[in-house]
C-alpha cells in the first residue's frame, strides 16, 4: 500500500528537488542574516525613574561636598528637634516653649559638630584604600558623631534646665541611646537617596 512515499533514488536529483532545497536553504539562510542584523538596544533606554527620584539625583549631581554637607547636617536636626523637644519637656516637667527652644539650641550646637565632623571624617575616609561604607564604617561614624557631641551638649543641658550635671548626662545618655540608631540609618537613608559622597567612591 502506497503512503505517498518514493523509493529513494540514487540518480541526479531532479529540478523540482533541487528547488526544494534551494527554497529551504533560502530560508534559513534568511533567518541567519536577519539574526545578524538585529541591533543590540540603544543605551537610551533605561529603568523608568520616577519623576521625584530623577529630581534628586539631578539636584545631587550640581551638589558641591560643601552643600552636601550642609544638607545633610540640616536634615539631620530638622528630624532632631521633633524628637527631642517634646522628649525634655515630660522628662523634666519643663514648659514645651522652654524645651523646644532648648531643643533648637542644641540641635544649633549639633549642626555645627555635624558639618566639623563630617569634614573630618571624610578627609580621613578618602585616605582609606577601602572605599565604600561598610556597616562597621557607619558604625564608627556614629559613635563618633554622638560622643564628641555629648561632651558639647551636657553642659548646656544642665544650665538650662536647672539640673545636675549628672542628670543632664543621665538624660543626654538616653538621648544618645536614640540618636546612635537615629545618626547610623539617617546616614544610610541620606546616601542611599543623594548618593554616596566622593570621598567613599572608588578612584576612576
Amino acid at each position: 500500500m502506497s503512503c505517498g512515499l518514493t523509493p529513494r533514488s540514487s540518480g541526479a536529483p531532479t529540478a523540482g528537488h533541487q528547488a526544494q532545497v534551494g527554497g529551504t536553504l533560502y530560508i534559513f539562510t534568511a533567518l541567519g542574516l536577519a539574526s545578524c542584523r538585529r541591533r543590540p538596544l540603544s543605551s537610551n533606554v533605561r529603568p523608568h525613574v520616577s519623576p521625584q527620584r530623577a529630581l534628586l539625583r539631578s539636584v545631587y549631581g550640581y551638589m558641591s561636598p560643601t552643600t552636601r554637607r550642609v544638607l545633610q547636617a540640616v536634615l539631620y536636626e530638622v528630624g532632631a528637634i521633633a524628637f527631642v523637644g517634646p522628649v525634655l519637656g515630660f522628662a523634666f516637667g519643663k514648659p514645651a516653649t522652654s524645651t523646644f527652644l532648648l531643643a533648637v539650641i542644641l540641635s544649633t550646637i549639633a549642626l555645627c559638630w555635624n558639618y566639623v565632623f563630617n569634614a573630618l571624617f571624610e578627609r580621613w575616609e578618602s585616605e582609606q584604600v577601602v572605599k565604600g561604607r561598610s556597616f562597621a564604617r557607619r558604625l564608627a561614624h556614629g559613635a563618633g558623631f554622638e560622643g564628641g557631641l555629648t561632651f558639647l551638649l551636657v553642659p548646656v543641658m544642665a544650665l538650662w534646665l536647672e539640673t545636675t550635671f549628672l542628670a543632664a548626662f543621665l538624660a543626654n545618655l538616653g538621648l544618645l541611646a536614640f540618636f546612635f540608631v537615629y545618626a547610623i540609618g539617617y546616614t544610610w537613608a541620606f546616601d542611599k537617596v543623594f548618593g554616596l559622597p566622593q570621598s567613599a567612591l572608588s578612584a576612576r
